[in-house]
């Protein structure tokens, strides 16, 4: 049996991000693959409390002081996880590292993340944009896989689906000024309009955008891949959502939504334009984005996953 080290850090009580959760899904897809046995380190200054998604698989928080054997893999975030991590370790220039690729720092001369490109690796990448940009880099060595990001929709999301109670929803979180600028645009006439404007649990946000007609999304300006609207789509929530690279991939305009540029006056326009379509294009392009969903299947990463295993034998 192998043994597979993750590594994480939390520096926010309370507040589990989307790498974090999609790390434990990764963690998840490892106990199913024979021959390899998962293991999960902290970093020493992670703020340990039951938001974290093994915090009652331990009486306390393991942290690399807890690592007694050599790994046999490492599994790493191309980002802080991987710099945290060898900071505090030495890293073998023969171990295996398997590293999913969220940023394109990684690619930019200067990040600290970008010294680890030349180090043989096998990199997941989310999203065609990324894929490319690490993938063409010169200075990347060892295998670069285009990944889609399985995404997990909770039972009681896809229940709250059943009853659209939200007209819009305006999911503002990474750019709460914009989201409250448009609430006040828009609070005339959309009808019922919910606002998120800060951090809230991912069951939550779900919930939300399951009971939601329309949501209109605020990402960054430039995002690696934007799983929001994914979730959107399948929970059948009429996807409205500006140009930010990371969600080029899904985001098929008309067919399965609307995408604007990164305007207020545009997103507000479009919007008006969304809630004056006929019922029947207005539903017809929600099952299109539905059905068009199925390649991000958690069942379909797991695969995925156990196929960039399976080339360790050769890259390393």
């Amino acid at each position: 049996m192998k043994n597979v080290v993750f590594y994480q850090h939390f520096g926010r009580p309370g507040v589990v991000r989307g790498a974090h959760h999609k790390t434990h899904d990764f963690f998840g897809h490892v106990q199913t693959i024979a021959g390899y046995q998962p293991h999960i380190f902290f970093d020493a200054e992670s703020l340990w409390d039951e938001h974290i998604p093994w915090f009652h698989e331990f009486d306390r928080m393991p942290t690399l002081d807890d690592l007694d054997f050599e790994p046999d893999v490492l599994f790493l975030n191309s980002g802080k996880d991987w710099i945290r991590y060898a900071a505090n370790r030495t890293i073998p220039a023969t171990t295996p590292i398997i590293s999913p690729v969220n940023n394109f720092r990684a690619t930019r001369p200067g990040h600290p993340s970008f010294d680890f490109l030349p180090r043989n690796a096998i990199r997941l990448c989310p999203s065609p944009e990324l894929f490319h940009a690490v993938r063409n880099h010169p200075n990347t060595d060892g295998v670069t896989i285009y990944m889609p990001n399985g995404v997990g929709i909770c039972p009681t999301a896809a229940q709250a689906a059943q009853q659209k109670t939200i007209d819009v929803l305006v999911v503002g979180n990474k750019n709460p000024c914009a989201a409250r600028a448009i609430h006040e645009q828009i609070k005339s006439f959309a009808g019922r309009v919910q606002v998120i404007d800060g951090w809230i649990e991912k069951t939550e946000f779900q919930r939300l955008l399951a009971r939601s007609k329309v949501s209109l999304h605020l990402p960054k300006q430039v995002e690696e891949h934007y799983i929001p609207g994914i979730e959107a789509m399948m929970l059948e929530s009429f996807l409205i959502i500006p140009d930010c690279i990371g969600n080029r991939s899904y985001s098929l305009d008309p067919a399965c939504c609307r995408v604007t540029t990164y305007d207020n006056d545009a997103l507000v326009q479009t919007l008006k334009s969304v809630l004056a379509l006929p019922p029947a294009e207005f539903e017809a392009v929600i099952q299109a984005a539905k059905s068009s969903t199925a390649v991000y299947a958690i069942e379909a990463e797991r695969v995925a996953l156990m196929n960039a295993f399976n080339l360790i034998s050769t890259t390393f």
